[in-house]
């Protein structure tokens, strides 16, 4: 059986969620057991459970934080836990014969995946680095915002005082941070493409998808061949989940990080080009 297995790969707040509910809705099994609706993603994170999972013990035992937000790479696996990650594989591999999964995590791991599973499809999602670090922050401001509401007999004013301020608290303390994530992500991304033909890659954005949804959709059926069917991407994207955009360069330090980042967008905006 010629089984066909779809990666959604992508950056932590890039669109990966909504870009695997459209390829779901289309038909495509990314996850017998999906993450719900949390702080950000109301309509649900579209993680395959047993991933994401298998991707936070396996950050534990690389004394890395589970969440994956990282600056860190996990170089090489050790063979007791590349054979968890085979296991995995082969379970899904004999439940279906097209299958794919989305979580943030995975880019941690590229290198295991692109041995363990050569002939896989990668449908890559791009975001610009200002945009992602803005909706970590965005997310992060949102945990805060709740314990806030949590305090009794605050005056409209004082409340308003306290959001401001600590979005603002967010921007500053993490805004590099989380452009460190954004580089590490995106470089293990651009490392896979290196060495992938471009039949076997989507590399797109919601953006791009909101535009012009048709081309990545063919490539699925055509090049692909996999068993779907159509949904606009319109139909479920939400405009209104968008947070505030801010400029972040003030609030990073590191200016060499920002030019690095300036460099991988660069190459990813040439890979989007590419693949249009």
């Amino acid at each position: 059986m010629n089984t066909k297995v779809v990666m959604i790969v992508g950056m932590h707040r890039s669109g990966t969620s909504v870009t695997a509910q459209w390829l779901n809705s289309c038909g495509l099994n990314i996850g017998d057991t999906l993450l719900g609706p949390g702080i950000g993603n109301d309509d649900g994170h579209f993680e395959d459970a047993d991933f994401l999972l298998l991707h936070q013990s396996l950050l534990r035992n690389n004394n890395l934080p589970d969440t994956g937000l990282t600056d860190k790479i996990i170089t090489l696996l050790t063979p007791q836990e590349k054979e968890q990650v085979n296991k995995l594989i082969a379970s899904k591999n004999a439940k279906y014969n097209q299958w794919g999964w989305k979580e943030p995590r995975t880019c941690m791991f590229l290198n295991t995946y692109s041995q363990l599973l050569p002939q896989a499809f990668y449908f890559v999602v791009v975001r610009n680095y200002n945009d992602t670090v803005n909706s970590l922050a965005a997310r992060e401001y949102k945990v805060q915002e709740e314990k806030i509401s949590r305090k009794k007999g605050l005056s409209k004013l004082r409340w308003k005082w306290l959001r401001r301020k600590s979005m603002e608290q967010i921007l500053q303390k993490k805004s590099g941070f989380f452009l460190s994530i954004w580089v590490n992500y995106y470089e293990q991304i651009l490392t896979l493409l290196q060495t992938l033909p471009a039949e076997r890659v989507v590399v797109t954005s919601c953006n791009a998808l909101l535009k012009e949804d048709k081309s990545a959709f063919f490539k699925l059926i055509k090049q692909w061949q996999l068993a779907v069917n159509y949904v606009p991407f319109s139909s479920i994207y939400k405009q209104h989940h968008l947070s505030v955009v801010n400029n972040i360069t003030p609030y990073v330090k590191d200016k060499t990080l920002l030019l690095k980042a300036a460099a991988i967008e660069e190459k990813l905006q040439l890979q989007l080009a590419a693949h249009s």
